[in-house]
């Protein structure tokens, strides 16, 4: 459902059917809540999303990575939280955003990792310019931490920057670079990207045109 515009507020709520019923007893699904307040033409906006996962056992896919083991489990609960916000000065545009993932299992056996959590910030700027815009952007994970503590070492680094020229009122054509630089243990990526193995460096260099019909 997406919401009409309330005086500069508005939301969505997504949810996602149950999908991939195959373990006996789980009953997957997906629940997705957000919303922005940016009055009419003030030159700021903040945002929030909230999204629930029940039994797609996202630790599961990640406790290898992390070297975090987990015993068999009879159900999972994962959650994200976004929040962020930008503000507007001439052609400078500031935003920044934080994140935190919580991933958690039921019925395990005793002496298994049942919760795993990090957090995540980022800062990006836009400078907007005759021919287009320059923007860019930072991103820090911090370590992740299990019911029995920190682990260490699975926190990362990006940096992004592009150009983004505009040909016509609809097409866009765009250069940007990234990089990720992960801890030991860490294996994140970025579109277009391998996946790698814990640790890599990632970079990303794309040429591109957008269109909007």
């Amino acid at each position: 459902y997406e919401s009409p515009n309330f005086g500069g507020f508005s939301f969505e709520v997504d949810y996602t059917l149950s999908a991939f019923k195959t373990v006996a007893g789980t009953d997957p699904k997906v629940v997705s809540i957000g919303g922005k307040w940016q009055p009419e033409g003030a030159p700021f906006y903040i945002d929030a999303a909230y999204e629930k996962h029940d039994d797609l056992f996202g630790l599961n896919v990640i406790s290898a990575a992390i070297g975090a083991p987990v015993g068999a489990s009879s159900g999972s609960s994962d959650t994200g939280m976004q929040i962020g916000g930008g503000w507007q000065f001439g052609d400078l545009g500031l935003n920044v955003r934080y994140e935190m993932l919580e991933y958690e299992l039921d019925g395990t056996v005793p002496g298994a990792v049942t919760t795993y959590e990090r957090d995540a910030m980022w800062v990006g700027v836009k400078f907007a310019l005759p021919s287009g815009y320059v923007g860019a952007e930072l991103g820090i994970a911090n370590d992740g931490e299990t019911n029995f503590g920190e682990v260490d070492n699975t926190g990362a680094k990006m940096f992004g920057i592009g150009y983004f020229h505009n040909l016509s009122k609809q097409s866009q054509l765009q250069f940007i670079y990234g990089r990720t630089d992960n801890d030991d243990l860490a294996s994140y990526t970025q579109a277009a990207a391998p996946l790698g193995t814990a640790g890599s460096t990632h970079q990303v260099f794309h040429v591109g045109i957008k269109h909007t019909y």
